[in-house]
């Protein structure tokens, strides 16, 4: 099964879920190393976010927004984007968002239809108008004196000329270098002291006598086992009897189980948990095992579902241990038809509920 079938899937038991969660935005950063999605009802818990059919790391999230990293050199284009929320991850809500480099803008749409008018608030009532004060008198204006004459620009005076540069003196002879010291002779090296004659190895001493045997243990004891039947004084419920030098000890049986243990309710000679669990069918299995159940064979889902539909969640996309291949595994399809069953990919995450017999 798809991711994208796993969503459609949660459309049979959304009745059980929250909130479906709303997208209103998906937002890349400048980098393009992660997206900021903006919406509604993501939950208290982390979601898990795809984009198509990639499931992404997610840094950060809230009842209105989900950072996740994008995959490494992601290619620019338009991508599905799937939020899933927690707990189950069956309720979904999904975007398509252009990440990347964008294209040229397409053609401008039609215009919409105009809104309709909103209503016309009350007109307030108008305020009285003052009264109009006295005008003034106008003042007299004064008379523009006249504008004096400019006077006259004075001459320029003449530039003064420019003295002679004077002779620039010789450069005086540099001075002889002084010889270099001889330099004095390496001493000798003194001769290497010889090595010393290495010391003759010792002889192996003789190998000591071995000790004498020491006396046999005495024999031990043999215990016989004997099984017991049902019935039986020391073990009302059958079991297996131990005999050490006429000395007996007992390892009875437990009695059949009559109640169901925490967590389940009973349908008839069976427990079945009252709450599904995601898991793929192999967790599942090594779940049910590890708690001393199992999953359901159809016919024991068939007479789970027949006895009531509801158990908290339903049984749809419940896994049932009956293969029908090397790769397949069976789940529930439809709670409410008698003969339940559908073919599924084993490596799919499903729902499950253990089982247990009882008497």
């Amino acid at each position: 099964m798809s991711f994208a079938a796993l969503v459609a899937l949660s459309s049979s038991i959304a009745g059980a879920q929250t909130a479906s969660p709303v997208i209103y935005a998906v937002i890349p950063d400048a980098a393009g190393q992660t997206i900021t999605i903006e919406g509604s009802n993501f939950g208290s818990s982390q979601p898990r976010v795809m984009i198509d059919e990639i499931e992404l790391v997610v840094i950060a999230s809230g009842q209105d927004h989900v950072v996740a990293q994008l995959p490494a050199a992601i290619v620019p284009g338009s991508y599905r984007i799937v939020v899933c929320k927690a707990p189950k991850y069956t309720v979904a809500a999904e975007f398509t968002a252009t990440i990347g480099a964008v294209g040229p803008t397409g053609p401008q749409g039609p215009k919409g239809d105009a809104g309709n008018d909103g209503v016309n608030g009350a007109t307030g009532a108008t305020g009285p108008t003052g009264a109009t004060g006295a005008t003034g008198p106008t003042g007299a204006v004064g008379a523009t004196g006249a504008t004096g004459p400019q006077g006259a620009t004075g001459p320029q005076g003449p530039t003064g000329a420019t003295g002679v540069q004077g002779a620039t003196g010789a450069t005086g002879a540099q001075g002889p270098t002084g010889a270099t010291g001889a330099q004095g002779p390496t001493g000798a090296t003194g001769p290497e002291g010889s090595t010393g004659p290495t010391g003759l190895q010792g002889a192996t001493g003789p190998t000591g006598a071995q000790g004498p045997i020491g006396p046999a243990g005495a024999a031990g004891s043999s215990v016989s086992i004997t099984p017991m039947v049902a019935g039986d004084p020391h073990c009302p419920n059958g079991g297996t009897m131990f005999t050490l030098n006429g000395a007996a000890s007992y390892a009875c049986n437990g009695g059949p189980r009559t109640i169901c243990p925490d967590g389940f309710e009973r349908r008839g000679a069976i427990c079945i948990e009252t709450q599904d669990h995601l898991a793929t069918f192999t967790e599942a299995a090594d779940f049910c095992n590890q708690i001393g159940a199992h999953l359901p064979s159809a016919a024991e889902m068939r007479a789970a579902i027949y006895a009531s539909p509801s158990t908290s969640g339903g049984f749809a996309g419940d896994w049932v241990a009956d293969n029908v291949a090397a790769d397949q595994a069976l789940y529930v399809a439809d709670p409410n038809a008698l003969n339940p069953i559908a073919s599924a990919s084993i490596f799919d995450s499903n729902y499950a509920r253990c089982l247990i017999r009882i008497e």
